[in-house]
């Protein structure tokens, strides 16, 4: 059966074994003479000082408390630390020959160590190599499986607050033991029962998602145009809010999107609810070049409406967590006509796309009360005490401030997006990921998740 062949495969490349053979060293040998003049006295069959004999010490230097020993030696050799003052003392030239002799051998002996033999090590696969196996195997797509982009842990916003990046099925493993750069060295991949119970867990994660019993989705492009979002925003997407009771028939973005200015169709909120290939079309145009108010609303000079198509993960972060990433960037020509782009991309079912104005204003300055307190003073009322009046009239000021630059149609620079448009591309059901492992679905399956 092909799911017993895949479990086969990736067990398979889970364990490791290594082994080195013994051998004596023979330069060692050399070195008994000097051993048994100034060393066996203290450390032979009648003194043996801090437990250590040199009578019996072996030359197999594979054998690690033998090579722990004779690092010792070297070691006090090397301080001059033996023999002691009150013993006879040997030459310098022999002194120097004994330590360059066990230098070498040693530097040998830790090379051999690390040696394979010029032989590949099984071992198990890193947690890179495991989720990439996984995906090849069962044929999955999607942010869990993209390269390079493993999960980890972040500080998004610099607050101590930690998130993952991801929601990968080797999310909870711990990092890989690098060395010279290198996370994949044999020796270094060993396997406890705790990371073959992540490992079993991961295969379990990713067989789940490439598993598919139910009907064929729904493959009907949707279509989410006029006010994308909905519902009353304050502080810095004031002027986006109020823009909905003038202009029934777009949202606008008048920040940057480092600053709140981004649009994802609340209907979709929690994610496209199917995982799939989508064409995702967006309609929008640019308006104002020629700003009014230099001096509180900055343009970038290269870029001034560029936009950016991205996509988050809804259960990690959302739109603003450490999840979103950006498919692409169109530059919107300023001529006030509507445009259409579009980009095809995978988006798993918590995902959700969003839209931003890539280099749009996000001083944090900005704001529909100074703008009118500056250049329309006439019509700028004082911002009312939140002791003396009520929290309604308290929060409406601002709301009301962001009318007057809305009532004859907001002048300063934007951008408009009149839709955004999701097709989902689902060419045969069940997916391939499902058919490599039960078949060509025709048949009923009963499977235990």
């Amino acid at each position: 059966m092909k799911i017993c062949r895949t479990l086969t495969c990736l067990t398979f490349l889970i364990f490791a074994l290594t082994k080195l053979a013994a051998l004596p060293d023979k330069e060692l040998e050399k070195l008994q003479p000097f051993l048994e003049q100034h060393c066996i006295g203290c450390h032979g069959p009648k003194k043996q000082k801090n437990d250590i004999r040199f009578d019996v010490l072996r030359n197999d230097l594979t054998d690690i408390p033998t090579l722990e020993v004779w690092q010792g030696v070297l070691d006090q050799l090397n301080l001059g630390e033996m023999p002691p003052e009150d013993e006879p003392q040997p030459k310098r030239a022999e002194m120097d020959q004994v330590i360059k002799t066990l230098t070498t051998q040693l530097k040998l002996a830790y090379a051999q160590q690390k040696s394979t033999g010029a032989q590949t090590v099984i071992r198990r696969l890193n947690r890179d190599e495991l989720r990439n196996t996984l995906r090849d195997l069962l044929y999955l797509n999607g942010a869990a499986y993209a390269p390079g982009q493993t999960s980890r842990l972040v500080d998004n916003n610099g607050n101590g607050r930690v998130e993952r990046t991801g929601n990968d099925p080797v999310r909870m493993f711990p990092d890989d033991e690098e060395e010279h750069g290198f996370r994949n060295i044999g020796n270094r991949l060993v396997m406890s029962d705790f990371l073959l119970k992540l490992t079993l867990g991961a295969a379990q994660e990713s067989l789940d998602a490439a598993t598919h019993t139910g009907p064929k989705p729904d493959t009907s492009a949707k279509t989410y145009g006029g006010h994308i979002m909905t519902g009353k925003q304050y502080g810095q997407q004031t002027l986006e809010t109020i823009s909905r009771e003038f202009n029934p028939d777009f949202d606008m973005l008048v920040q940057g999107y480092q600053r709140f200015g981004r649009l994802t169709p609340v209907q979709i909120r929690r994610g496209v609810a199917v995982s799939a290939k989508y064409r995702i079309t967006i309609e929008a145009s640019a308006h104002n070049p020629n700003n009014p108010w230099p001096d509180l609303v900055k343009l970038d000079a290269e870029n001034p409406f560029q936009i950016s198509l991205s996509i988050a993960d809804t259960a990690n972060g959302g739109i603003s967590g450490p999840t979103s990433t950006i498919l692409s960037k169109w530059n919107l020509p300023p001529d006030g006509k509507k445009h259409s782009y579009t980009f095809e991309t995978w988006i798993d079912d918590t995902w959700t796309p969003w839209v931003g104005w890539e280099a749009g204003p996000f001083d944090r300055a900005f704001r529909a009360e100074k703008i009118v307190e500056k250049y329309y003073p006439e019509k700028f009322t004082p911002k009312p005490d939140k002791k003396e009046v009520d929290k309604e009239v308290y929060e409406a000021w601002p709301l009301d401030m962001a009318r007057l630059l809305m009532k004859d149609g907001y002048k300063g620079p934007h951008i408009r997006i009149y839709s955004i448009k999701l097709e989902p591309l689902i060419k045969e059901w069940p997916p391939q990921s499902h058919t490599a492992l039960y078949g060509d679905g025709k048949e009923k399956l009963d499977i235990e998740k």
